[in-house]
């Protein structure tokens, strides 16, 4: 059976929707982005300090370095040439012409360090003054000892050249240190803002990281509460919860529509057991009153057919004692015909025994009547069980495909259940019951199908029977309003023997004929009697089975009417 899903259930397409995996993949892609633009950021400034750094030890440290050296070299190039100056000799000079050898390749490194515009012209004084000393370096060194006073003259002409250097060296070392501090404050500064920008970003990365985990989880956490609130209403066997309203377009919402059709479907499966439980009940009430009236039916039959039989009894004591005057009066015909002599007293008695005759011949008649009644009484009233019974046989066939319904609506339920998984379980076991009842119900069913076709079975048995001795007893009533007629003929005849005695003897010999006749005729009746008596014994017992057989009706219908109280019971427990 098809059922129609509520309005409020059905899924509504077209809208956008996104799966609890896309937006779980969503936001760690988002937070994943956050990490990410802080992780560059971090680099990003780690890198700028760390190339200021780079650039402050390779380039302005190490111009620092040199300028120390170089200028180092040109102090102990002055000592040096003090000192030959005073004492020359070859080991001092070659000391001297290393140092200047250095202290040149010292000025073109630093040259090649420092590129800067503002050091050039420094860098130039450097080189020239430099230049002047290789040459005063040189000459002293060609002097030697030979004049002194040209060695003195070239020694004081380098002193000042060595100052010179100095001070330069000295402003570029000045103007370097003072690069070198404020690169200092920058990279410092730049330290500070990486580190004020990184906690920023990270506050703000774990406030977004935040946002986005308590929005996720309240996009989840939120419909699943709804869903296992109502689940747990619906355990409780409450099925008047409200729909379950959820604005998300994922995982959560289909199960959220798919739990609301389970609701409406149960709802719908509970309310048809309902009323199909109480149409079980109603047609449970109606065949226990059937089942009343057709055992008290079948008491009456009873009755009727006990009565039947104490009359067919009475009406074979009729017939044997009908067959003994026949065979009197047969003999006293026969004595007729032999005495004739006597015929006149005889014929006296023999009207007597005539008129006894036709009495009990009318006595049987009457009977014979009774019985037919009687007969035709049985055969309606075994229609009517007839007709019953087959009332009894299409209600079982509605209690029967009501409880194939439920029995069908049971599994339905237990499957819906099933799929329900754990918050189901509940309502798998009330279906299961409910099949149980059900099972009960379709046995109880079959057996009062199987009493109630035993019943017409013997109850076509009997209307048989009913009908054969109605046409028996019809037989006996035509046969003894013969010799009914016989006897009045005899009665006649042995009237007219006091007038007509000469003819005695003829009379008696018909009259000894026409007793035979009545005699076979009699016996006949007798025997149709028997037979009658036979059936009405036979009718009486199937009939006794019969209300036995109604007996187990009205049991099986009592059973199946706490069967049904019990279904509904069950069904109460639903709120609907």
């Amino acid at each position: 059976m098809k059922r129609s899903i509520p309005h409020n259930v059905k899924k509504r397409w077209g809208m956008p929707s996104f799966s609890l995996s896309r937006k779980i993949i969503g936001s760690f892609v988002i937070v994943a982005m956050l990490v990410l633009l802080t992780s560059g950021l971090s680099y990003y400034f780690l890198n700028k300090v760390n190339n200021g750094y780079v650039t402050l030890i390779n380039k302005n440290i190490a111009i620092l370095q040199l300028t120390s050296e170089i200028q180092y070299l040109a102090q102990l190039q002055a000592s040096l040439l003090s000192e030959y100056y005073v004492d020359p000799s070859s080991g001092k000079e070659q000391a001297i012409v290393e140092a200047n050898t250095k202290l040149s390749g010292l000025i073109e490194e630093v040259m090649l360090k420092d590129q800067s515009k503002e050091n050039k012209i420094f860098y130039d004084s450097m080189v020239s003054t430099n230049m002047t000393l290789q040459t005063l370096v040189e000459d002293i060194v060609a002097n030697g000892n030979k004049d002194l006073e040209k060695a003195k003259l070239l020694l004081q002409r380098s002193v000042p050249m060595t100052q010179s250097l100095s001070k330069l060296i000295t402003k570029i070392q000045s103007k370097e240190k003072f690069v070198v501090d404020i690169k200092k404050t920058e990279n410092e500064e730049t330290i500070r803002q990486t580190i004020q920008t990184l906690i920023w970003a990270s506050i703000i990365a774990l406030v977004v990281a935040l946002a986005i985990g308590i929005l996720l989880s309240r996009m989840i956490v939120r419909p699943m509460r709804a869903v296992v609130k109502a689940a747990g209403r619906i355990a409780a066997c409450d099925l008047t919860v409200d729909d379950i309203q959820v604005r998300n377009r994922d995982e959560i919402s289909e199960l959220a529509i798919a739990f609301n059709q389970m609701k409406g479907n149960l709802h719908l499966i509970i309310s048809e057991v309902n009323g199909h439980a109480d149409q079980v009940v109603f047609a449970s009430k109606g065949l226990s009153s059937h089942s009343e009236s057709l055992g008290e039916s079948s008491e009456q039959i009873t009755t009727i057919t006990q009565d039947i039989s104490l009359g067919s009894e009475s009406q074979l004591q009729s017939v044997n004692k009908g067959v003994m005057v026949i065979e009197e009066m047969n003999r006293l015909v026969e004595q007729i015909s032999t005495l004739t002599v006597l015929t006149n007293m005889k014929s006296t008695h023999a009207l007597a025994a005539a008129t006894n005759g036709n009495e009990s011949i009318e006595s049987a008649v009457t009977q014979m009547n009774a019985i037919d009644l009687n007969m035709k009484g049985l055969a309606e009233s075994v229609q009517r069980l007839d007709v019953r019974s087959t009332q009894i046989v299409q209600a079982n066939e509605m209690i029967s495909d009501i409880a194939r319904q439920t029995n069908l609506l049971a599994l339905n339920a237990s499957i819906e259940a099933a799929r329900a998984g754990e918050s189901g379980k509940g309502f798998a076991v009330v279906a299961h019951e409910v099949r149980k009842l059900s099972q009960k119900t379709s046995d109880s069913a079959a057996d009062i199908a199987r009493l109630i076709l035993s019943i017409q079975n013997e109850t076509t048995a009997v209307v048989h029977s009913t009908e054969a001795g109605s046409k028996e007893a019809g037989k006996g009533i035509i046969v003894m309003n013969e010799a009914g007629r016989a006897f009045k003929r005899i009665q006649e005849a042995v009237k007219e023997v006091a007038q007509q005695i000469e003819t005695i003897s003829i009379q008696s010999e018909q009259i000894a004929q026409r007793s035979l006749t009545a005699v076979d005729a009699i016996r006949s009746i007798d025997l149709v009697a028997q037979q009658t008596a036979s059936g009405t014994r036979d009718v009486s017992a199937n009939v006794e089975e019969q209300f036995a057989s109604m007996e187990e009706i009205i049991s099986s219908s009592h059973v199946l009417n706490h069967l049904a109280g019990q279904l509904q019971s069950l069904i109460g427990r639903f709120r609907v």
